[in-house]
This record gives structure tokens, C-alpha cells and sequence, in this order.
């Protein structure tokens, strides 16, 4: 099916509409991305939920999450309809980020597409297409001088509720990513009314006005409008999976073979079974390996290593990555769990002089004795920035007494903060008062 066809036959016209009250104004690709988000796709949705029943990763949105722990075997189209219907979810389609997108570069075809919404929408042809939900009773055109700015309105009315939005289109003669909408109340205004035009007025003027400016795309390249309208919808034929079936799992980790995500989950979660199925490009990769135990420990700063099955794993001697020097210095400040992770070191490492002095350092801020602690940063303020950059635990950055007390030796340390410190109200205002000089 032609994607078009499909967002007129799935187009939930109430969801939109009814979004359209939390909406004052914004880009007009804005609200290309707001119908799009308004096309229910159970099919899109089911692949999704597929993908998060496999891919072993906790980080699950959480209606997907709900709707997993509801439905933990088989589930419907029609499940999923009446699950999402209440939600803010209608498909899950790839969104581009257009904010990013430099009018001088060659456009996607996922944002041609997008343009194209867009333009059906400022026209008002959308709404005509769709005569069964909406009618557009009032169009307006506010007279531009030459070479400036001009304004277009519709009136867009819902047929089942009789309510309607005037939406108000600003359009940007000299830079059309600028282009922007805003919604009106259902009155139409008499300033307005001064604009009142026919409905071929009103497209003719704006078909006008975008060859004035050369306006085919807005990334600035001339779109095959015949392609776009042809665009097939397509699917992922990767996630035809039986949920019934766990030996799915191994399925569905050779379907995702190149995808970092999924091979973390997997090897984090079983890497006796699955590490060595990794290719060799993985497998043999110091940086994925290190990436993979960072991440983790970002991720679970209290987990002991005894708890960590794929650090145990990798560290195995027969793997030799506990005798790697350059690797061991590439996790040694990521962890905690110091007390631990050094427990897998080789001997060789481990009665290593130059090793044992670091050791030392590390160790010394994993007391719980946090007096002690603020001595060294006292005794050492001028080597504060390297000690908070190579060797303070999450429990130290993320403290706000230890770091309150670090602020107060150099505020230029303000960055080295852990994450759940930055937006701690409490944590702001004491740094608000170390810049004052109060503290």
C-alpha cells in the first residue's frame, strides 16, 4: 500500500483535532509531524512491541512496558487498538529531527514526505480528501507587499462535534523553514473577515506565492512529487516472531547481529550462550567490550561485580583480557566496585607497583568517611580537577555535601556533578550561594 493511501484510511481525525487544543502555534513541519503522529499503525506498534519483548534492555517506555506486562504471551491487532487507543501512541514511525536538517543538503525521503504533508496541509487538500470528518468553512488571505511575508487562514471544522480552529498559516518569504502556524479560537475574528476569499482563491493565491519563491522543497531541492505521492509504507520483516516461542530470542539476536544495543543486552544478560556468537568485529573489539561495561556500570553505579556476570565472563583467563594492561586502564576509573573489579585481575597486574599507587588513590574515596574525604580535597586542591575527572565513584559525584564542599575550593568544577545532583533544587541553591559568596 502507497503510504499516503494508508494515512487516509488510519488518519484518527479526533486525536488530531482534539491535539490541536494543545497547540498555540509552532513550524509548520510541526504540524505535518503532529497529523503523522495522528495516523493509527497497529502494525508499526506491534513491531515495537516485539522488539522490546526481546530485545532484554530495561530502558522501555513505559506504555510498552505496561502493555508487555499485561499481554506476557500472544496478542491482537485488536488488543493493541484498544490498548493505544487511550494513549498517546498511534504508530511508531521514524521521526526525523528537521531542526538539524540544513536547507542545502540533500533531503531524506522520510522528510520529502513530511514536506509534502505539509503542504497538503497548508493548501487545506488534506481536509478536502477527508469529507466524511472535516469541513473547511471560511478561507482568508491577508495581502503581502511585494517581496514580503504573507499570511493564509482556514477554518477547520470537525463534522462529528460541529467545532471548529481557525488555522492561521504565517508564511516566510525569504526563509520557509520559518514558516509557522498558530490556532485560533472557533470565532473568526472581523480583522479576519476583511480576508474572507473563495476556496480557489485561496489555493490558487497559495500556489502562487510558493513559485514566487521557488518553494518546491525546504531543503532547497526540487522534489519529484510522482515519487513521493508513489512512496510504498514499509515494513520490518525481521520481527515476525512467535511470542510463544522462547527459542525466538536466538532468532531474534541473529536478526539484530550488527546492532550494538541488542548485543550488550544480550551479552550482559547471558554472555556464556551469546558472546561467542558475536562476530569477530565485536567480539575481538576492545573499545565495544569497555563501551559494553561502562555503560553498565553508568547504568547500575551499585551493582557489585560479584552481580555482574559478563565483567566475570570477559575477565576469564582463557579470554586474556584480565592480563591487558591498556584495557584494564581503560575500565579502572568506570567502577565502583574497585574493591571487586581488581579481584579478576591477573597477578601479574595486581603486584604491578605503579598499578598499587592507583589502586590507592581509588580506594581512598570509597570510604564511607566522608571527613576523611574532604581532607584529601583540602590537602590536594590543586590537583582537585584531575582527582574528580579520573577518580571519584558516582556515590561521591552524585553527594551534595561532598560536592557542595568541593564548589567551595573551585566552582569551576561544576561540571564533573553527577546527573542525579544537576537538577536537585536543594544542590542549586547552594551553588547559586557559593557564587554569591554566602557560603
Amino acid at each position: 500500500m502507497k503510504k499516503l493511501d494508508f494515512i487516509f484510511k488510519n488518519f484518527d481525525h479526533k486525536y488530531f483535532f482534539r491535539n490541536l487544543d494543545n497547540v498555540s502555534w509552532g513550524y509548520n513541519l510541526d504540524l505535518a509531524q503532529l497529523l503523522l503522529d495522528s495516523v493509527f499503525d497497529v502494525s508499526s506498534i506491534r513491531e515495537k512491541l516485539i522488539y522490546f519483548k526481546f530485545f532484554k534492555g530495561k530502558k522501555i517506555p513505559q506504555k510498552y512496558k505496561k502493555f508487555l506486562s499485561k499481554f506476557k504471551k500472544n496478542f491482537s491487532d485488536e488488543d493493541i487498538r484498544k490498548f493505544f487507543i487511550n494513549t498517546n501512541i498511534r504508530n511508531d514511525w521514524y521521526k526525523e529531527d528537521t531542526d538539524q536538517l540544513s536547507h542545502y543538503m540533500k533531503a531524506s525521503d522520510d522528510f520529502n514526505f513530511k514536506n509534502l504533508i505539509c503542504d497538503y496541509l497548508q493548501s487545506g487538500e488534506f481536509f478536502r480528501k477527508l469529507p466524511k470528518y472535516f469541513k473547511i468553512n471560511f478561507y482568508a488571505i491577508e495581502k503581502a507587499e511585494k517581496n514580503s511575508n504573507w499570511m493564509q487562514a482556514y477554518s477547520l471544522k470537525l463534522s462529528s462535534s460541529g467545532s471548529a480552529k481557525i488555522i492561521l498559516f504565517d508564511f516566510g518569504r525569504a526563509t520557509p523553514a520559518n514558516d509557522r502556524f498558530s490556532i485560533k479560537t472557533d470565532k473568526i475574528s472581523k480583522s479576519l473577515l476583511n480576508f474572507k476569499v473563495s476556496e480557489n482563491d485561496y489555493i490558487e493565491s497559495y500556489r502562487k506565492q510558493l513559485r514566487k519563491r521557488n518553494f518546491e522543497a525546504l531543503s532547497g531541492i526540487k522534489i519529484n512529487k510522482k515519487k513521493i505521492l508513489n512512496t510504498p509504507l514499509l515494513r520490518d520483516k525481521r520481527l515476525k516472531l512467535d511470542l510463544n516461542n522462547d527459542n525466538n530470542y536466538d532468532l531474534f539476536f541473529k536478526s539484530f547481529i550488527n546492532d550494538k544495543l541488542i548485543l550488550k543486552n544480550y551479552i550482559n544478560d547471558n554472555p556464556e550462550k551469546y558472546f561467542p556468537k558475536l562476530n569477530n568485529k565485536f567480539k575481538n573489539n576492545m573499545d565495544f567490550i569497555v563501551e559494553t561495561l561502562k555503560e553498565f556500570w553508568e547504568a547500575n553505579p551499585s551493582t557489585n561485580i560479584k552481580n555482574h556476570k559478563f565483567y566475570k565472563y570477559i575477565m576469564s583467563p582463557k579470554l586474556k583480557w584480565n592480563n591487558n594492561k591498556k584495557f584494564i586502564n581503560a575500565i579502572l576509573y568506570s567502577c565502583d566496585d574497585i574493591f571487586g573489579l581488581i579481584d579478576y585481575f591477573a597477578t601479574n597486574i595486581k603486584n604491578d607497583a605503579e598499578f598499587n599507587n592507583e589502586i590507592k588513590t581509588l580506594k581512598m574515596f570509597r570510604t564511607k568517611n566522608k571527613k576523611f574525604i574532604i581532607k584529601i580535597f583540602k590537602t590536594n586542591e590543586d590537583k582537585l580537577e584531575s582527582l574528580m575527572e579520573h577518580y571519584m565513584p558516582k556515590s561521591v559525584l552524585n553527594d551534595e555535601y561532598l560536592m557542595t564542599e568541593v564548589l567551595k575550593l573551585n566552582k569551576n568544577l561544576l561540571l564533573h556533578v553527577g546527573e542525579k545532583l544537576k537538577n536537585k533544587s536543594s544542590f542549586k541553591k547552594k551553588i547559586k550561594m557559593i557564587n554569591d559568596g554566602r557560603i
